[in-house]
């Protein structure tokens, strides 16, 4: 599946309004190297995070996908602790107009 992915930890789900999910993939890992890589290697492989939101649909549909990936050849890597669905800015709407 090219959508699949591994979690290492960290990550959050929140369902949303309506009927999608808010999913945050704490620190993921390279799937082309996940045989090789063990708890005393992992700092060889530099992490990188991802939120999508899922639809509820069977199977579910991927709506909308943010992926923080380090540069090639990076010793460091992206993690997040957790993702909120922002709706509103207070005082702006996200078409730019003011609302009260």
């Amino acid at each position: 599946n090219e959508q699949a992915v591994c979690s290492t930890a960290m990550g959050s789900m929140e369902p949303l309004k309506g009927e999608n999910v808010l999913v945050n993939y704490g620190m993921l890992l390279d799937n082309t190297y996940i045989d090789e890589i063990t708890w005393d290697k992992r700092e060889k492989y530099p992490t990188w995070t991802m939120i999508r939101e899922l639809t509820s649909s069977t199977p579910p549909q991927v709506a909308i996908e943010i992926k923080l990936i380090p540069k090639k050849g990076a010793v460091v890597g992206w993690q997040s602790f957790g993702a909120v669905k922002v709706y509103e800015i207070p005082g702006r709407n996200f078409d730019g107009s003011v609302h009260e």
